[in-house]
This record gives C-alpha cells, structure tokens and sequence, in this order.
C-alpha cells in the first residue's frame, strides 16, 4: 500500500506519522494505516528503523511489514490525494526518498 499526500510534494510514499507520548511505535501504525486508508493491520513484522534528518526533522522512523486480509481501502481525503496497492516491482519511481530507505530495511530483514 503506497500513499500520496494532499501535501508536500506529492510523491508516492507509505502510510505513516509521528508517534504519540506513550504509544507503542507498533500501535502508531495501526492506527495510522487505519487512519489514512482505514486499513485495519492484523500483522506486524519489525523490519527495522532509521534516523530522519531530511527537512530539519530529528525523528526515529520504525518500519514495519504489515498484513491484513482486506485490500479495501477508503482514503482520509484531508491527508491523502491517492492510494495504491504495488508489488514491489511496480513501485512507482516518483516516490519519496525514504520509500527506499524502507524498501532497504525490508530487504535486509529477508536475509
């Protein structure tokens, strides 16, 4: 599932936002899947996490392979412009910087 933004510079990225105090990094996207493309996560694989020093931000980004076996999805209009579901070969080349950095950490969690 790939997101674009009603905000920024509109490229593809994943669903996603800031945590809040005491809230689990794991319950913080669950609940922003569900609240940018009502997706519900049943299933949530660690698979890494980086620093983010890109447009003066200071933040841990946690990334995590989610599941769900439900592929509808109704977009936050206020937030998000579009949504998709790609393999990763289809993975459209407008896309963010950090979808790659994201696409590196899955990779590494297969080996």
């Amino acid at each position: 599932m790939m997101i674009r933004n009603t905000y920024g510079r509109k490229h593809w990225t994943f669903p996603g936002g800031g945590v809040k105090k005491s809230e689990a990094p794991e319950k913080a996207a669950q609940r922003e899947a569900h609240e940018e493309v009502g997706i519900a996560l049943e299933t949530l694989i660690p698979i890494g996490q980086y620093f983010n020093t890109r447009q003066y931000k200071r933040d841990t980004v946690y990334c995590f392979h989610g599941k769900t076996h439900n592929t509808y999805f109704k977009i936050d209009n206020d937030e998000v412009l579009e949504a998709a579901w790609f393999s990763i070969a289809d993975i459209p080349a407008m896309r963010s910087r950090s979808v790659d950095a994201v696409l590196d950490l899955y990779a590494n969690s297969l080996k």
